[in-house]
């Protein structure tokens, strides 16, 4: 009885010390951000392959897969570009007297550095077997490097902001007491660390269709004790 007496007298104390701490405390909170645009040297592609009744018989997915894979050596995109990212499959029973087939169809992520390799894939692949393609997201294979800098530039920014309301005010920045970091989810950003590297951006003047820039962006909310 005597220990649980003790307990809620120190929880007690603890309730009352901590709103006064608070109450107490000088603390300016500014948000700080960053933004950089740069221009996208990776495609990651989905491209899915279907099997179908051919007028040799069936085309399996052995070939389809082997022709793709073929026509992407031809266009010098290396094999750890490409990977597998579903499969499905169906029983085709081909009308009313048809025997039942079971039908594959793979879906694959592909990997390409400019519009030029991927027009060429699609050219090569052709229409048999290629049940679709679509771009998933632009990358930018420095899109790490890119982010560590922007996180320093946002720190920076708050801290200006910071330091001009504590003037404002009468007051110096002190110690930071608290960073919070908020996701941008409006922004398609995207990065792989085991994405392939396609060497750095090119320069120059564009001469074909160019593709539409990634938007990297970070912000922040950082805490500071006035002095």
């Amino acid at each position: 009885m005597k220990t649980k007496i003790q307990l809620l007298v120190v929880l007690f104390v603890s309730a009352l010390w901590y709103p006064a701490l608070a109450q107490d405390a000088k603390i300016i909170s500014v948000f700080g951000g960053a933004e950089k645009i740069v221009e996208a040297d990776e495609i990651i592609v989905s491209i899915t392959l279907q099997e179908y009744d051919g007028d040799a018989g069936k085309v399996n997915m052995a070939k389809l897969e082997g022709d793709m894979l073929k026509a992407a050596r031809e266009v010098n995109i290396p094999a750890n570009a490409i990977l597998v990212e579903n499969l499905n499959g169906y029983n085709n029973f081909g009308g009313y007297d048809g025997a039942p087939s079971f039908m594959l169809s793979k879906t694959y992520q592909v990997r390409v550095s400019n519009l030029d390799a991927l027009n060429k894939l699609l050219a090569k692949i052709g229409n048999q077997g290629l049940a679709s393609a679509n771009v998933t997201y632009f990358n930018n294979s420095k899109a790490k490097e890119h982010m560590n800098e922007l996180k320093t530039k946002a720190l920076q920014n708050a801290k200006e902001e910071a330091d001009i309301l504590a003037k404002a005010v009468g007051k110096k920045l002190g110690d930071v007491v608290g960073i919070e970091v908020f996701q941008d989810y409006t922004t398609m950003y995207n990065y792989d660390s085991y994405a392939p590297y396609y060497g750095p951006l090119q320069t120059g003047a564009r001469t074909g269709v160019g593709i539409k820039p990634v938007i990297l962006r970070f912000s922040l909310k950082v805490s500071y004790a006035l002095q």
